[in-house]
């Protein structure tokens, strides 16, 4: 399974995370901060917008896609990263890490079908 996984992402560019959690920062954006390819480090994207909740797949502002593998990663790993990035721009510091809100909106969406996918 693993394989047609690994196929699926090469075939269509999407770039697959791992470890990952969303965290929204001051612009108010959104962003993945996670582990980028099987190995690769961990990092944070542009400012995104998913693209599909169901598949856990978002879109950069660039046009590269992410697609969130697995279950999401600590959040405490996150909070160090946002940490250490505030250092260079004290606004950071008030980062939110909305994993849980984007977890509670798949599962109503695939318990139903009925919530759109919002624009983020």
């Amino acid at each position: 399974m693993a394989k047609v996984i690994a196929l699926l992402a090469a075939k269509t560019d999407e770039v697959r995370v791992t470890h990952w959690r969303l965290l929204q920062t001051y612009h108010p954006r959104w962003h993945i901060f996670g582990q980028f390819g099987p190995n690769g480090g961990f990092w944070v994207t542009p400012p995104l917008v998913f693209k599909d909740v169901r598949r856990l797949v978002a879109e950069a502002a660039n046009g590269k896609r992410y697609r969130l593998i697995g279950e999401p990663g600590l959040a405490a790993t996150a909070a160090s990263f946002v940490e250490c990035c505030a250092t260079f721009d004290a606004r950071l510091a008030c980062t939110v890490d909305v994993t849980v809100e984007l977890l509670d909106l798949r599962r109503r969406m695939v318990g139903d079908g009925s919530v759109d996918s919002p624009g983020m």
